[in-house]
């Protein structure tokens, strides 16, 4: 198919696969016919992410009855006025395509209250070969279950930064032809994120996670790229 018109608009529509009805992408062109990016919206990771996210949802009634005392809600992490600082390193497959997603977050996470934190993040997305972003913004996170070791939060973000995109490596990834060498254009983009996450106190400073959200990506000024996806983190407490 060919490449979307700098002023294409998106919209989407149901298809049957297996039976089964699907969103899929579809690019509407000022002067051209509209084609579709089906294999743009992978289907497993938005299955197993649907899961993890009902799990979450399962454990909190469970989690949440022990944890009356104070003492038991990781005051040392997770109060008000701690300044940590931690990474997550995640991604998603893709199918043959559009390619892997892979993804770096450093962040520095403050506690206006307690359970509730607001951080400065950086963010690198990969794409399959046709998309780059790098930015830097604001998440913040409420951490709604918190008990002596294990804590269950949710979290939302959005940064402001530059996406490197190529339309022609993404149409031959849709046609599924070799890979060649690109020119990308440059593109102030923005990245919105939402999801929900598992915090594990490892130590008195330390703590392990692993989060699961769909992040929304420009990757120029009519398109953008929308993607379940999953990471793994370290934290440490700094004060």
């Amino acid at each position: 198919p060919a490449l979307p018109d700098p002023g294409a608009t998106r919209v989407l529509f149901l298809h049957r696969s297996n039976g089964c009805l699907k969103k899929s992408p579809v690019y509407c062109c000022k002067s051209r016919p509209c084609f579709s990016s089906t294999n743009l919206l992978p289907t497993k990771q938005h299955t197993i992410m649907k899961r993890l996210l009902l799990l979450t949802g399962f454990l909190v009634p469970f989690l949440g009855f022990s944890q009356s005392p104070s003492d038991q809600k990781q005051s040392e992490l997770l109060d008000q006025g701690h300044l940590n600082a931690g990474i997550n390193i995640g991604g998603a497959f893709g199918p043959i395509s559009s390619g892997d997603t892979k993804y770096l977050a450093p962040h520095i996470q403050y506690f206006l209250k307690d359970g509730w934190s607001i951080a400065i993040e950086g963010r690198h997305n990969v794409n399959g070969n046709f998309s780059r972003y790098t930015g830097i913004g604001l998440s913040s996170r409420y951490y709604f279950v918190r008990d002596r070791r294990l804590a269950l939060f949710g979290q939302l973000g959005a940064s402001l930064g530059q996406s490197k995109f190529s339309g022609q490596a993404l149409t031959d990834a849709m046609q599924y032809l070799p890979i060649s060498s690109y020119s990308y254009e440059r593109y102030k983009a923005w990245q919105k994120s939402a999801g929900l996450g598992i915090h594990f106190r490892i130590a008195k400073r330390w703590a392990l996670e692993g989060l699961g959200e769909r992040a929304w990506t420009d990757l120029n000024r009519n398109i953008s790229y929308r993607r379940w996806q999953g990471s793994i983190g370290i934290n440490f407490l700094l004060k």
